[in-house]
């Protein structure tokens, strides 16, 4: 009979032996023995290494957790009782906390009603299982702590009876009288386990228990992985076993030294040394450290190491995974993200739960405000402010009946202040029209919000009189129907419709859970925090594809063995991460119990994952950036100066430079370019010179200069004419300019499944254009078959657009592109209609008038400019000029107007160009000198009037409504000819980002990487 611990450090070979001794079994009998690992993840893992060491298949059933073989000798004494799962033993852990009466509670009282505290409470009463009293009385931070603990796990308890059991009663409810024969049938008579480290009491007392049912049995030991108690208690009851201890030297000492002093509280042990394993490389910032990971792993993948034996480590998938996943797919790598994230996380979940939650506290006014928030087309920020001027964030919470008449009368009151002040300034002579129609807007916003909030109201009586006094059925119920409401309006893009799959199931599990254990009919707080509860719980989730790099957390790595492994974003705060649990204790070494604080455990555990995905890989690299996004400094995590021989002290100089791992023909170029501003060359592979000639041909000459030098070069790139868009775009970016107006360059569009602004531009002015031309002041388009003829011009100027789409042109997007922007038209077109007097409609209407003016013709308006570029032709069209329009203080002459999408690119300067240039047309329809003239945008996506602007040509200026300052038409002359004098004379064109007063930004540019990039390298500024 042969039962041996085979101990010894990392890579001393132990697991070879124990596969050895696991390979003799199989040769004798596959159904023999039984493997046991901590994790099924781990199980699974080693099954296949022991497949591929065989060169033939195994039985997977051979390998389970001893969870697993605890579960399943429970059922055979207890026949027909039911495992409650770990979640479902947090949901009753939930109630048990959320049902404690006062004095049980004690000073946690005030929590009773957290979610979150539940969950420590949960954790707590499970420790307390697991481990033991003993035990757990070192860990938690105070008696009262230790009595909560207690009393949560009595109130998990009290369902022992009704047929139903968990791990902690399988694993200390074990009797192995009589059990041996049922346990050889189905485990073997041999066992082997591997990766058993530091178990609670309750593990360890079963698998004492049993470990003498087998004939044989194998153990492997690391004794860095336990504590130095555990250890010794173990190994002396395995020694009364009848254990042979077997000690296990590594190959590599050093190696092997270092990663057990990664797991110590102190510097590493001097003999140790991890370089044969692990590197160390730092980056300036998150996305140099992104781009660096790709071009590795794109390098190694050429050289032909398959994908699948590449696996990238960060402490956060969920997010810092999905950043690596996403460049990693751009770079052309095949990658899957294996991220681990709790429903509650999603805003789907959040949104079902949000009435539940109003309505289980009572209404306060900030959740009936959240509850208003996406159903008004006003903004978030409006409907704070209208709610803050109302007073209603200052009501007090209730039922719903008064909840509902305090919120309607505040608003109401409020409406009829907003009514009496748009009267007020309406009958005073000296207040702008745009005043009183913000007052107007006000008012018919309040109006809006009071309408919305009724039909809330209703919506949340009907949810409460499904839901009165049921329970949780009738809770589950109401949901189910939210759930299929919602349905409809999500898509698979963000991962919403698998939440509201999880979300539904996690409803209708909770709700046979409770029904069971006779606890459906708890009020509806209490049925919120065990829900939530149940939520609450992290699942992992992949994205199933095979032959892919993956992304996936330390605890999920430490469980796969890859050839090589990137350790990602190695900072503090991150590894380790800062979680904690408020009822048990903080590091308190003076009291000689911080070697168990749990604190110091979650640590050491999370070291140990590291240590373990480290030891499981045959190449680490551990990257941290030195500076956040935003430039913050950052600093590399504290475990990295227990990493012997690699700590950023021993971080080797950067390598000479290399022919780069080409991601993509672009970033080839910038690489080139980056060596060439620092004094260096790259190799580039001879099919791929043609791509960097230019700047290989340019890298004797002299630095790259942001100015043209030659005035003629300017004049002949730039052309004599121009327009206010290009004015507009040389006050972003000069050097956006230069590309784009000067060279001709394109930007790269990237692909959409709507219109881009200037598409959808451009069809709201061909369809402006066809029905609204000549129509009579206050036409309704409704009437007529009017709306048939929008839709009809929107689908002709539409399919201008589509034909060479292959996504877009399909019928399902292209009805809903057409519907958008006929709904947008139509919208405006009945503003027009119903509100005339706003809306600024003329007598008579000219649409699109064209204007090509020589300065030297606007010299009255504009002599400065005149005077220095005469023969400047200025370009442009007028969307629409309406004549007679009505004003409330009487008749305006001329209105002169530009449509926009919104209000993003609503400019004063367009406006008063625009103007002067009417004023110099000379049109004959339009007066030489209008009394009364204004200058508006027509807002067609929200239908509306924006950036109003009197002008008063008898007296050379203009006034903004409610802008300030009122420029004089000098001052226009001005900026125009400081505009131009930038462009002709000055001819320096610098990005944004170096340019005083810009009101433009690198972030987002198409142009940021390539050209901008390579010529800030070539200029020897280097990226900024």
């Amino acid at each position: 009979m042969r039962r041996q611990i085979l101990r010894g450090p990392a890579l001393s070979g132990k697991t070879e032996r124990l596969m050895a001794a696991m390979a003799e079994a199989h040769r004798e009998d596959p159904t023999s023995y039984t493997f046991i690992a901590p994790t099924p993840e781990e199980a699974e893992s080693f099954a296949e290494r022991f497949a591929r060491a065989l060169k033939g298949p195994v039985p997977a059933g051979n390998f389970v957790t001893l969870s697993k073989v605890a579960e399943d000798l429970h059922r055979l004494a207890h026949p027909g009782e039911v495992l409650l799962s770990r979640s479902v033993v947090n949901l009753l852990a939930a109630d048990a906390f959320s049902d404690l009466p006062a004095d049980e509670l004690g000073v946690f009282s005030p929590l009773r009603s957290s979610a979150t505290f539940a969950r420590s409470a949960a954790e707590a009463a499970w420790d307390l299982a697991i481990r033991g009293e003993a035990e757990i009385a070192d860990l938690l931070a105070s008696e009262e702590a230790l009595n909560l603990a207690r009393a949560v796990r009595r109130g998990v308890e009290r369902v022992r009876g009704r047929g139903v059991f968990d791990l902690a009663d399988a694993y200390r409810g074990f009797d192995p009288a009589g059990a041996m024969e049922e346990l050889r049938n189905r485990y073997g008579t041999r066992l082997f386990a591997d990766g058993i480290a530091d178990l609670p009491g309750a593990e360890m007392g079963f698998l004492l228990r049993l470990l003498p049912l087998f004939e044989e049995a194998t153990i492997t030991l690391d004794p860095a992985l336990w504590s130095r108690g555990g250890l010794e208690e173990f190994l002396a009851l395995l020694a009364e076993g009848g254990f042979e201890e077997i000690e296990c030297r590594p190959r590599d000492e050093p190696l092997s030294k270092g990663l057990d002093s990664f797991l110590l509280d102190g510097p590493p042990h001097p003999a140790s040394d991890l370089r044969g394993l692990v590197s160390v490389e730092s980056h300036p910032d998150p996305e140099a450290e992104t781009f660096a990971l790709c071009r590795e792993a794109k390098r190694l993948i050429s050289e032909g190491l398959r994908p699948e034996d590449i696996s990238i480590v960060v402490a956060d998938p969920a997010t810092r995974g999905r950043e690596i996943l996403r460049a990693l797919q751009d770079a052309g790598v095949p990658a899957r993200l294996l991220a681990g994230e709790s429903l509650l996380e999603k805003k789907t979940v959040q949104v079902l739960l949000l009435p539940f939650r109003a309505a289980a506290s009572g209404y306060p006014p900030e959740l009936i405000l959240t509850l208003l928030d996406g159903s008004l087309p006003t903004s978030p920020r409006e409907l704070e402010a209208l709610a803050s001027a109302a007073g209603l964030l200052l009501l007090p919470a209730g039922d719903l009946a008064s909840a509902r008449r305090s919120w309607i009368a505040a608003l109401a009151e409020h409406q009829s202040a907003l009514r009496e002040m748009e009267r007020v300034l309406a009958a005073d002579e000296t207040v702008l029209e745009s005043e009183v129609a913000a007052a107007a807007r006000r008012a018919e916003s309040c109006a809006l919000v009071m309408s919305r909030s009724e039909e809330l109201f209703d919506r949340l009586a009907s949810m409460e009189a499904a839901i009165d006094g049921s329970g949780l059925a009738a809770v589950a119920s109401e949901l189910g129907r939210l759930i299929e409401l919602l349905r409809p309006r999500l898509s698979d893009s963000d991962g919403d419709v698998p939440a509201l799959d999880g979300f539904e199931e996690a409803v209708t599990r909770t709700a046979l859970t409770l029904e069971a254990l006779g606890r459906a009919d708890l009020p509806l707080d209490r049925l919120l925090s065990i829900l939530v509860a149940a939520l609450g719980v992290p699942a992992w989730a992949g994205s199933a594809r095979s032959g892919a790099v993956e992304i996936l957390s330390p605890a999920l790595s430490s469980k796969r063995y890859r050839r090589v492994k990137f350790v990602a974003g190695f900072n503090d705060g991150l590894f380790p991460s800062r979680s904690a649990n408020p009822l048990y204790g903080l590091n308190d070494l003076s009291s000689g119990r911080g070697e168990r604080n749990l604190h110091l455990r979650n640590d050491r555990i999370e070291r140990y994952w590291l240590r373990k995905a480290i030891a499981s890989s045959s190449r680490t690299v551990v990257t941290y950036p030195r500076a956040s996004r935003e430039g913050a400094p950052l600093v590399p995590s504290l475990w990295l100066e227990r990493m012997a021989g690699v700590s950023p002290a021993a971080e080797a100089e950067e390598e000479p430079s290399k022919s780069p791992t080409i991601l993509s023909r672009r970033h080839l170029r910038v690489e080139y370019a980056r060596a060439i501003a620092g004094g260096g060359r790259l190799e580039v592979p001879a099919d791929l010179l043609g791509e960097v000639d230019p700047l290989r041909l340019r890298a004797g000459e002299p630095p790259f200069q942001w100015r043209i030098e030659d005035p003629g070069v300017s004049s002949t790139l730039v052309v004599r004419s121009f327009s206010y868009s290009k004015l507009r775009d040389y006050r972003s970016c000069p050097f956006r300019f230069f590309l784009t107006r000067a060279l001709g360059i394109e930007e790269p569009a990237p692909g959409s499944l709507e219109l881009t602004p200037l598409e959808r531009g451009t069809a709201y002015h061909a369809v402006l254009r066809a029905v609204g031309g000549e129509a009579p002041p206050g036409a309704d388009l409704r009437e007529g078959g009017g709306e048939d003829l929008v839709r009809g011009e929107v689908e002709r100027t539409a399919a201008r657009f589509l034909a060479d789409e292959k996504v877009r042109r399909m019928e399902a997007v292209r009805r809903r592109i057409v519907s958008a922007v006929a709904s947008d038209l139509l919208g405006y077109l009945r503003f027009e209609a119903e509100d005339p007097v706003r809306a600024a409609v003329g007598r008579r209407r000219m649409a699109e008038v064209p204007f090509s003016l020589e300065l030297s013709r606007m010299g009255e308006l504009l002599p400065r400019s005149a005077e220095s570029y005469g023969d400047l032709t200025f370009r442009g069209r007028i969307d629409r000029i309406d004549l007679g329009a009505p004003g409330k203080k009487g008749e305006i002459e001329v209105v002169l107007s530009d449509y926009k999408s919104s209000t993003s690119g609503a400019e004063w300067e367009q406006l008063q160009l625009y103007s002067l240039a009417l004023l110099a047309l000379g049109l004959p329809e339009v007066p030489a000198r209008p009394g009364s003239m204004r200058a508006l945008f027509r807002i067609v996506r929200r239908p509306g009037i924006s950036r109003v602007l009197e002008v008063h040509a008898g007296e050379g200026r203009m006034v903004r409504q409610r802008s300030k300052p009122d420029p004089t038409f000098a001052e226009v002359d001005g900026e125009l000819r400081e505009a131009l004098d930038g462009i002709f004379q000055g001819r320096e064109f610098r990005r944004a980002a170096e340019v005083e007063g810009s009101t433009g930004g690198c972030w987002g540019c198409p142009f940021e990487v390539e050209p901008c990039a390579i010529a800030a390298w070539m200029a020897g500024e280097g990226s900024r």
